[in-house]
């Protein structure tokens, strides 16, 4: 065999390695810009409860968007006077989302402004060393009744280290707890005065217990400075409404459901079944036609 044809496979295996590391190189560099992780911070303080911080991890693909992260620690640290001190560890569930509670009591280091500082720090084999940071002021809400007006008066303050201010232009939500979802009942406007003090007309009519009294949710949600703050209450002015006795309604159990959701549902499962029942009926039908079509192709073929 000559040094030419010796040369060939030599030259053939090369250019195939070459060709394998111009495509890898390239194709491992852009699967390393597409991945970017990213955390996002969120505050929840539900009055005379608990406070929760929430972390929520993704990444993102270029091809396929912004994708939760699972199975990563996320620790979660709070500034305090003494320093950054630890509040706990969680694991992040199917949606990337890991949180920690706080009882409502629990101190939390405010500065002179009133901000409170947390931070999380998380560690991903791909994404490297994660960090954020988030300043939120503490607030809280307190409710108050005008029997006349048959109204809810809700304060919203800011808590300081001197003690509590006000919050003006600040929006509150109000909703009726029920088993299905809760039903807002807010009107056209509700901000907060220079006062704190948003006033709204509770709705007649709600079903309630045996004392007439129906779970209530007073909320800022989303709050640009003070997260989400919600206080629950019971609220005195509901129908009363004996065990037993629930008045049929769209916001009652399914034994006191309206009678005209009732005909409508049993309606639709009755066509439904009916249905199968037809066809079922034409493939029985169908069956038994055979052996008779059959006799008469026999007889029918006799003849001719």
């Amino acid at each position: 065999m000559s040094k030419k044809t010796m040369r060939r496979p030599v030259n053939l295996c090369v250019l195939i390695v070459c060709t394998v590391l111009l495509w890898a190189v390239p194709a491992a560099s852009a699967a390393a810009e597409d991945v970017e992780g990213q955390l996002e911070l969120t505050y929840e303080h539900v009055v005379n409860v608990e406070r929760q911080i929430e972390a929520t991890l993704t990444v993102d693909w270029k091809d396929e968007g912004t994708l939760p992260v699972e199975n990563v620690e996320i620790h979660f640290f709070i500034d305090a006077e003494a320093g950054e001190q630890q509040l706990g560890t969680a694991v992040t569930d199917e949606e990337g989302r890991a949180q920690v509670t706080m009882e409502a009591n629990d101190p939390i280091g405010m500065n002179e402004e009133g901000l409170s500082t947390f931070t999380v720090r998380a560690e991903h084999p791909d994404l490297g060393s994660l960090k954020e940071t988030i300043e939120v002021k503490d607030g809280t809400l307190d409710i108050s009744f005008d029997e006349e007006e048959h109204a809810i008066h809700a304060t919203f303050m800011q808590l300081t280290p001197d003690g509590t201010e006000p919050v003006a232009f600040a929006s509150v939500q109000f909703y009726v707890l029920r088993y299905f979802g809760d039903i807002g009942f807010h009107g056209d406007f509700t901000m907060t005065g220079d006062d704190g003090v948003v006033i709204e007309e509770f709705p007649k009519g709600y079903p309630g217990d045996e004392e007439g009294n129906v779970e209530m949710r007073v909320q800022v949600d989303g709050h640009d400075s003070f997260g989400t703050i919600s206080l629950v209450v019971d609220v005195p002015w509901g129908v009363v409404v004996e065990e037993g006795g629930y008045d049929r309604a769209l916001w009652a159990g399914r034994d006191a459901a309206p009678w005209w959701l009732i005909i409508a549902a049993n309606s639709l499962l009755a066509a439904g079944w009916g249905t199968i029942a037809y066809v079922l009926l034409l493939v029985v039908r169908i069956r038994r036609a055979e052996p008779e079509a059959r006799a008469d192709d026999k007889e029918a073929d006799g003849t001719a």
